[in-house]
């Protein structure tokens, strides 16, 4: 994020707990994902994206590697 409080036009922001639940999104969730928040929050983040995809993001948060593109692209 290079202008606080505000995201590309294209992304999502997750705010993720460790256990990789959904606690928050970006105002644009439900315009860019065409679902209701219902749909997001308190969901884990497994079940939003491929799970190959998950698995990649996953393994480059617990072994802390940042040489994985940050931000992901999903």
């Amino acid at each position: 994020i290079h202008i606080p409080g505000s995201i590309q036009p294209f992304g999502i922001v997750f705010v993720v707990d460790q256990n990789f639940n959904v606690l928050q999104v970006s105002s644009n969730t439900e315009q860019e994902l065409s679902t209701s928040l219902d749909q997001v929050i308190n969901k884990n983040f497994s079940t939003l994206i491929p799970i190959d995809q998950f698995l990649e993001i996953k393994t480059a948060v617990e072994n802390d590697n940042e040489s994985v593109s940050n931000p992901f692209l999903i």
